[in-house]
């Protein structure tokens, strides 16, 4: 998988028509979901806003506890979670994340807890700017 040590936000370039595709969400699979979830579509951004932060310190609580298992628990629901809404970056930190837990790799998985924790700060900016752009004025 090949990373950037930068994120590009949303382009603002005035291009009408053309979804801009971003390193951390994938447009399109956001802009689908949109449609199909209307009204409920705030609502789910929303949610997974506030709740990833938490499973993210839930993972890192589970790190220094050694429990691998709630490890990979968390990163698999999350990995679903992220996929949905197009953060197919995120996704991957977290299927690479589950797998390190089902190996017994603790302190591989304290690596990849931060990698995900990154990754997630670029998403949120991308999301809540989508959020924006697609908010009535």
């Amino acid at each position: 998988m090949q990373t950037q040590n930068s994120h590009n936000l949303i382009d603002d370039s005035g291009k009408k028509g053309e979804e801009q595709r971003t390193n951390a969400i994938d447009m399109d699979i956001l802009s689908d979901l949109r449609e199909v979830m209307e009204e409920g579509f705030s609502k789910l951004l929303g949610l997974f806003l506030n709740s990833v932060p938490e499973q993210i310190v839930s993972l890192a609580e589970c790190a220094a506890q050694n429990d691998a298992e709630n490890i990979a628990k968390i990163a698999h629901s999350l990995k679903s979670s992220a996929a949905n809404l197009g953060a197919l970056v995120l996704s991957a930190h977290c299927k690479d994340l589950e797998t390190a837990a089902r190996s017994g790799e603790i302190a591989d998985c304290l690596k990849k807890i931060k990698g995900l924790e990154l990754e997630f700060l670029c998403v949120k900016k991308e999301l809540e700017i989508a959020s924006k752009k697609s908010s009535p004025d």
